[in-house]
């Protein structure tokens, strides 16, 4: 499923969200903007600045608020399949949490939010706990 939104952070802007069965399990939402760090005035879109990774990293933590998923992430070019050692099309019900690693994509997103029930997953690093249920990681 694809569906077009308008996400209002300090600047207005369009994004896609893509709704992905990948197993019979899991769900994968992919929220995506246009990303070039220049603006774009012929498709009206604003470029993500350096500056404004607070924002989205923000709207990652609300977003978890709401709907209480298990891993999120804020990647460029990537996405959280990206995240399953799964060399497997999907859907496929390899896309499990078993399957789940960060230790080699994990330079790959500026953060990743992982619910603390999944903290097993995570190698030592920095993480800073949110509301006490989940761990941001945010690649320095």
């Amino acid at each position: 499923m694809e569906i077009n939104l308008t996400v209002h952070t300090t600047r207005k802007r369009r994004a896609l969200l893509f709704v992905e069965k990948i197993s019979s399990e899991l769900l994968s939402f992919s929220m995506c903007f246009f990303g070039a760090i220049d603006d774009a005035p012929e498709w009206k879109q604003p470029g993500i600045r350096d500056d404004e990774l607070d924002e989205f990293i923000c709207l990652l933590i609300s977003l978890y608020r709401e709907l209480k998923f298990s891993v999120g992430g804020l990647a460029i070019e990537e996405d959280m399949k990206g995240l399953f050692d799964v060399n497997k099309v999907w859907p496929n019900e390899k896309y499990n949490f078993v399957n789940l690693t960060f230790k080699d994509n994990l330079y790959k997103f500026q953060a990743i939010l992982i619910n603390k029930s999944l903290n097993e997953k995570l190698s030592e690093g920095q993480y800073t706990l949110i509301d006490n249920s989940c761990m941001l990681y945010r690649n320095a």
